[in-house]
């Protein structure tokens, strides 16, 4: 029994030396050299803010730009007559944005301005005494329309005679354009004294 026991070291000694020479070699035991390790600190996940938080974080100090509307061309129509009635009436009026009064003179009995119509009247009385009233109206025409000119047509009564100056208007004033004068009854096709002409308005502002 004694000699067994003699023999357990040696056997223990034997199989860790077998271990040791069957295991495999590492890098280090190659004669290579380990890459430096990096250490990554993992941060707390923050979400990214909105697609409007991102390009736009103070919205309410954005200041908002005003809607660009379309151009126009000014034009100033004065009406003086000494008929008891006249009218302007303006056929393509749909290119009309606004009509509005800017003067009156004299003593009417009715007068009034739309886009598609300027009418004035005075008494019998003061057209047969050869009295005169005047009407100033301002024409906004939309820049985009498809129309070089204003087409109209005058009528007035049997008295008198009408005259009608047209300016076009900018920041440095007016300027008259053209100046048309009826100053005698034709009769016309609807016995109304028509008389039909055309503005051109393109080309100033």
């Amino acid at each position: 029994m004694k000699r067994w026991h003699r023999f357990i070291p040696f056997v223990l000694l034997s199989a860790t030396l077998a271990c040791i020479q069957a295991a495999p070699k590492t890098p280090e035991r190659r004669g290579l050299t380990l890459p430096t390790a990096f250490v990554v600190t993992a941060a707390r996940f923050t979400p990214p803010p909105s697609t409007h938080e991102a390009v736009n974080p103070n919205l309410s100090a954005v200041a908002v730009l005003p809607v660009t509307t379309e151009s126009e061309y000014r034009l100033r129509v004065e009406i003086s007559t000494s008929s008891d009635w006249t009218n302007l009436e303006i056929l393509n009026s749909e290119i009309v944005r606004e009509a509005k009064i800017t003067a009156a003179v004299g003593t009417f009995t009715n007068h009034t301005a739309a886009p598609d119509l300027i009418a004035m009247n005075q008494t019998l009385e003061n057209a047969q005494a050869g009295k005169t009233i005047t009407l100033g109206v301002d024409l906004s025409i939309q820049a985009t329309a498809n129309a070089d000119e204003l087409e109209m047509i005058l009528k007035k009564g049997d008295i008198g005679l009408a005259t009608l100056r047209f300016y076009r208007l900018s920041d440095a004033g007016e300027v008259l354009i053209q100046e048309i004068t009826h100053d005698f009854p034709e009769g016309g096709p609807s016995g109304l004294n028509d008389l039909s002409f055309s503005i051109y308005f393109r080309g100033f502002p």
